[in-house]
């Protein structure tokens, strides 16, 4: 009897000796897509994706390719889309979207505006993601087919 207090009570000091301190690390996944302050992407390509049939790839002209997708890291996650160096109308601005960006990590999804697809804000669902390639799929009703958009960074924020 004895020796069980005993076990029991070497056991809750052994327990209470190796407990660490937790530190909380705030969630900063969303820093991925804009980096410390902010992060310019590039569209490398857009796919057609159906289920049962090969992938359709787009070729793209540099006007579209050359676009400057930013992501602010800002209370108001500010989120712009610029005009590169060619314009595919020498009559287009030079700031295409000024926006906002939000992303929902349980659900991986990423709010944004692509010209190319609407002028409104699609929810897109993260693929791929890590500090140099992203990859973004916005699915039709069916859930059968879906757009998927490979960009790019040189930022490895």
């Amino acid at each position: 009897m004895k020796l069980t207090k005993y076990i029991t009570i070497a056991c809750i000091f052994s327990l209470l000796a190796c407990s660490e301190p937790v530190k909380v690390t705030p969630l900063a996944y969303p820093q991925v897509f804009s980096g410390e302050t902010s992060k310019t992407w590039t569209i490398r390509s857009i796919q057609f994706l159906q289920d049962g049939k090969g992938t359709q790839t787009f070729n793209l002209d540099g006007c579209v390719t050359d676009d400057q997708y930013v992501f602010f890291n800002d209370f108001e996650k500010t989120y712009q889309v610029k005009n590169g160096a060619s314009k595919c109308d020498a009559d287009e601005p030079d700031l295409i979207v000024d926006s906002n960006w939000s992303f929902v990590n349980a659900s991986a999804t990423l709010t944004v505006i692509v010209p190319i697809l609407a002028s409104d804000a699609l929810p897109f669902i993260v693929k791929e993601v890590d500090k140099t390639k992203l990859v973004i799929d916005i699915y039709f009703e069916d859930r059968k087919s879906s757009y998927r958009i490979n960009f790019k960074t040189s930022s490895g924020d």
